[in-house]
């Protein structure tokens, strides 16, 4: 069974619906920023200074990876989490389990994440990811998969987990529409609390071409992945 380690998820009782874990947007840039660090001021300004924790710098070399995190924001409450590396930005929002089902929480946040994807506007941007995790508590997950997915044939199974990539072709936009379901163990970062069940991931994101995106199809593939978990999450397990 994999373990997966979580923050900021308040586990008073047991779920019994499924809930969001984490929203993570990551925005890559077509060309390589140099100076990362110099997006902080006006990147927090423009989400309305969620980030209210001291930044962090990382003293790296100037020869690293495109894709390795130079900066780090956050927030006191450990809600809101960004990192930007000369590549990409992601954006990251941690979900308490109280905060409501799955509809409510995405609805929530999507004007944010909106905001979110507007901040890079003026920037050269040629591909979005969204990741959406849900956790289902349950008390034998891989008999709970395997009945949805394996018309319940799960004898010997010990651990179980599916994952594909079903394509779509969306207002001239080809998408990655990637699913993942297995079985899990959560447990709380500085807690002994461990909780059975199954983790979903929706994994969506636009296949790069020479052109690049504005805000308008940034937002489209958003609002895609989005639509995608609130239409789909109550039949996949």
């Amino acid at each position: 069974m994999m373990i997966e380690y979580v923050k900021n998820i308040n586990f008073k009782q047991e779920v019994t619906q499924m809930k969001v874990i984490t929203i993570q947007v990551g925005i890559f840039f077509s060309q390589s920023i140099d100076r990362p660090d110099f997006l902080i001021e006006t990147f927090n300004k423009k989400m309305g200074n969620i980030f209210d924790k001291m930044p962090v710098i990382l003293p790296i070399p100037n020869n690293i990876p495109d894709d390795m995190p130079i900066v780090i924001l956050s927030s006191k409450n450990e809600k809101f989490e960004s990192k930007i590396a000369k590549g990409r930005c992601d954006l990251f929002i941690h979900f308490d389990f109280t905060e409501g089902d799955v509809n409510i929480s995405i609805e929530m946040y999507r004007t944010l994440l909106q905001k979110y994807i507007e901040c890079f506007s003026n920037y050269a941007v040629n591909r979005i990811g969204v990741v959406t995790t849900l956790f289902y508590e349950c008390k034998d997950p891989v008999k709970k998969i395997s009945d949805k997915y394996f018309a319940g044939n799960y004898k010997n199974r010990a651990e179980i987990a599916i994952r594909y990539n079903e394509k779509k072709n969306y207002k001239r936009l080809e998408l990655n529409n990637i699913f993942y379901i297995n079985d899990v163990s959560l447990r709380i970062k500085g807690s002994e609390d461990e909780h059975i069940g199954a983790l979903i991931k929706y994994d969506i994101n636009n296949v790069p071409t020479e052109k690049d995106l504005n805000y308008a199809k940034l937002k489209e593939i958003l609002d895609f992945a989005l639509n995608r978990v609130i239409g789909d999450y109550q039949e996949v397990i």
